[in-house]
């Protein structure tokens, strides 16, 4: 089962560090719980974008490499409610 998208951003062919700049922007605009979907070519995106997700209220969900691309899935973590 896929999981569902909220917003894709493509980013192959772009070079390091416009992909982990530009996912940082997306993920801004997600409201929390939503998912990113994020495909870069660029070879440093890797550790670039897996550091975003530790230095930001992300997780994430997964990541593959196909022929050369990228694919990762990031969902806004859910804001905690204080009582």
């Amino acid at each position: 089962m896929q999981t569902p998208v909220d917003m894709e951003l493509d980013l192959i062919g772009l070079d390091s560090p416009l992909p982990m700049l530009k996912t940082i922007e997306k993920l801004e605009e997600l409201l929390p719980g939503q998912i990113l979907s994020v495909k870069t070519s660029s070879l440093g995106s890797e550790q670039n974008i897996r550091n975003v997700i530790n230095h930001h209220p992300v997780k994430l969900l997964s990541v593959q490499k196909e022929g050369g691309v990228f694919h990762f899935l990031i969902q806004k973590e859910t804001a905690l409610v204080a009582e």
